[in-house]
């Protein structure tokens, strides 16, 4: 799914897997997610208005989620920093494993260079997070063979098999190292959307006044002398229209896998007038696509409102033009998109389904809870934006620093 070639073993994990994010599933691990932003919910409110790294305690959140929904197994990596000041040991062997891959990306002789203490230190931290996954996998083992019902990942990619041979598709290594990319994949690409999402809304009271309002409607905001919301349901977060609205705009604007994919051309294409040879490398930056000014009308600016629209993730229709280059209306087989966060085809994000319970019932618990507000030393918009790097995803470098004002509050809006 995450780790094998494109061709008919990669086809058939993905196949396995998919029952994982069904719609049915991921309704039954809903609870289990509104736990978890509570638990965050938790973590804010201790924190009495100081400065928090907002990005830093979502990827907690992010790895919980992904722990539980995926492997049934409770990381408290949320919990931990109310709990054990922050100690959560497979949370920063997983940071400390990112960071040693981007590094090793950036030079590809790093590992051979076993002289220098940083590439010792990093082959050291890259072991220890291969031993604590290999224990999760063991773990999940050990509770015997999957029951008939149990549609977690980790369950279905257990019972994965060569439709040809009838064999187990993944053994012990490969296990190991689809559950590890599931996380390196979905814990910052969750993450950095909610802190940008956040660090935007707080820079556009109008945006923020309209979604709290669409929360109230709900019942789903803190408001002073009145009883706390309700809990979320999942049915909620089907029914907030302006809250997804902003979230997708913010992931236009400031998109999390911004730098895109990468392909190798099997054989010659032919895209219009140009002809793309076999064997060339194809770089598709989703940040140049989703902020083009010939497909976005006011491209730097963010409007949720352009999100309202059913027909925003496509390219405008031309009139006087035919075919593909025209496209036809409500998304039909010759429109082109010009959003697409998840990537698209047989390589897309499986697990988009989950990211996207996860991030729209976080933003409705926190935007509905909390006034957030970018600290002084961030240095206002100018600074987080001087501070954004791409490190396998986009983000801003020493995190995004907010103060999380509990609603009714007399310094809350």
């Amino acid at each position: 799914m995450f780790t094998l070639p494109t061709g008919s073993r990669h086809r058939a994990v993905r196949r396995a897997a998919a029952p994982a994010f069904s719609t049915d599933n991921l309704r039954s691990s809903f609870p289990a997610v509104v736990d978890i932003v509570g638990q965050l919910v938790q973590v804010l409110l201790a924190a009495r208005g100081a400065a928090v790294d907002v990005d830093a305690a979502l990827r907690r959140e992010s790895l919980d989620v992904i722990g539980k929904v995926g492997f049934g197994t409770d990381f408290g990596a949320t919990r931990s920093l109310t709990e054990t000041g922050g100690i959560c040991a497979i949370f920063d062997l997983l940071q400390d494993s990112i960071a040693e891959g981007m590094a090793r990306a950036s030079n590809p002789f790093r590992e051979k260079m076993w002289w220098t203490k940083s590439v010792r230190d990093g082959l050291a931290t890259c072991q220890r997070f291969q031993e604590f996954m290999r224990g999760v996998v063991r773990d999940v083992q050990a509770r015997g063979p999957p029951a008939d019902g149990d549609m977690s990942l980790a369950a279905l990619l257990m019972k994965a098999t060569d439709p040809e041979t009838g064999e187990s598709l993944l053994d012990e290594d490969g296990l190991i190292a689809e559950f590890s990319m599931l996380m390196i994949a979905g814990v910052d690409t969750t993450s950095h959307t909610l802190a940008f999402f956040l660090y935007l809304v707080s820079q556009h009271p109008v945006v923020e006044a309209r979604i709290t309002e669409e929360l109230a409607g709900r019942g789903l905001l803190s408001v002073a002398g009145s009883s706390q919301p309700r809990t979320l349901e999942l049915n909620d977060t089907h029914e907030l229209p302006y809250l997804s609205a902003a979230l997708k705009e913010s992931m236009r604007l400031m998109p999390t896998a911004g730098e895109g994919t990468f392909r190798v051309s099997d054989q010659d294409v032919q895209l219009g007038d140009l002809t793309i040879p076999a064997g060339t490398f194809i770089w598709a930056m989703f940040l140049n696509t989703f902020t083009a000014p010939e497909l976005w009308d006011r491209p730097d600016e963010f409007l949720p409102d352009r999100w309202l629209d059913p027909e925003a993730e496509y390219v405008p229709v031309k009139e006087g033009l035919k075919g593909s280059a025209a496209g036809t209306q409500n998304g039909g087989a010759g429109r082109v998109r010009r959003f697409y966060p998840f990537s698209q085809g047989q390589r897309g994000c499986v697990g988009r389904g989950l990211a996207a319970m996860n991030y729209t019932a976080a933003a409705a618990v926190l935007l509905g809870t909390f006034h957030f507000r970018l600290a002084d030393d961030m240095g206002g918009p100018e600074g987080v934006r001087a501070k954004e790097w791409g490190n396998l995803t986009l983000q801003v470098a020493g995190g995004v620093r907010m103060h999380c004002e509990p609603r009714g509050t007399s310094n809350a809006q």
